[in-house]
């Protein structure tokens, strides 16, 4: 098969990541410096090794913050206006005319090998084995890796992970033509844009791009994250965790444990935790 050359790419940076707290009051995900790199520079940098240089990031939360990605990197920002009420779909429509044969990312992830390409035979997703149980997307599959079938939840099954991905021009094409009629439908707010592949498999044909379980990092939480980067240091990079080391005379942050998010409806207003076997609860006043 043809292989076709990448035309750019689009990184996903609008979210408010609410289950990261209590970072996610003061910085986007992407912004996180691990082993001493910002994700975000990490797949700029990753991109740019294989040849793709033309990339555009989708902003939403702390958009703002991401500004001097411009001057560094001659990046292209786009402002997704509808980050608060609407899920990823509402970014990829954001980047719409931008979209060719374009490689997809997610800025929160962590490539611990670049798994990035310059071409590409046809629309994919990056996919890992899962053994055992999961209640991830799970994919069926033909002889060759296309996805002619999908269900949540299996068994020793190839799952969608992480949100990397490639859009041929005419998947592009087809796929917000897809979003299109719905975008401004309430009942479809908290789709993904994978939810409209989903429901055209045919229309929208995908395959999969094979990877280990270690290619990709995903945090979830900041405990997760620890656990990963032996040196991170939230309170160098977060005012809240500073308030919150300082007023519970904490030296050592990694003394508090189960973080989680504390709601006021979908929106987050503080977060929960534990210390010396006690349970805590932190509120803020403002958020972005």
């Amino acid at each position: 098969m043809i292989q076709v050359n990448v035309d750019n790419a689009v990184i996903l940076a609008a979210g408010f990541s609410s289950r990261f707290v209590p970072l996610c009051f003061d910085l986007p995900k992407g912004l996180l410096p691990v082993y001493g790199e910002t994700l975000i520079e990490r797949q700029i940098r990753q991109l740019h090794e294989v040849g793709i240089n033309d990339i555009i990031v989708v902003t939403g939360a702390y958009a703002e913050q991401f500004d001097f990605l411009k001057k560094k990197y001659g990046i292209t920002l786009v402002f997704n206006p509808d980050y608060a009420t609407k899920n990823n779909f509402a970014s990829i429509y954001a980047a719409r005319d931008y979209l060719g044969n374009t490689m997809i990312s997610s800025s929160d992830l962590f490539f611990t090998k670049n798994i990035f390409q310059g071409t590409a035979e046809h629309s994919y997703y990056a996919s890992v084995f899962s053994n055992g149980e999961t209640n991830q997307r799970s994919l069926t599959l033909d002889e060759n890796d296309k996805i002619i079938g999908v269900k949540y939840g299996g068994k020793d099954t190839w799952i969608t992970f992480g949100g990397q991905a490639f859009f041929t021009a005419d998947f592009s094409l087809k796929l917000i033509q897809a979003i299109k009629p719905f975008y401004d439908n309430p009942e479809y707010s908290n789709k993904y844009w994978v939810d409209f592949q989903d429901a055209d498999l045919k229309g929208l044909p995908m395959h999969i791009k094979r990877c280990d379980t270690a290619d990709i990092v995903e945090f979830n939480t900041l405990e997760s994250l620890w656990k990963f980067d032996k040196d991170f240091n939230a309170s160098e990079i977060s005012p809240t965790m500073r308030r919150i080391c300082e007023e519970l005379n904490v030296e050592n942050e990694r003394e508090l444990s189960g973080f989680e998010p504390v709601r006021s409806g979908n929106s987050a207003v503080g977060c929960s935790f534990n210390l010396a076997g006690r349970h805590y609860k932190y509120m803020i006043t403002t958020k972005k």
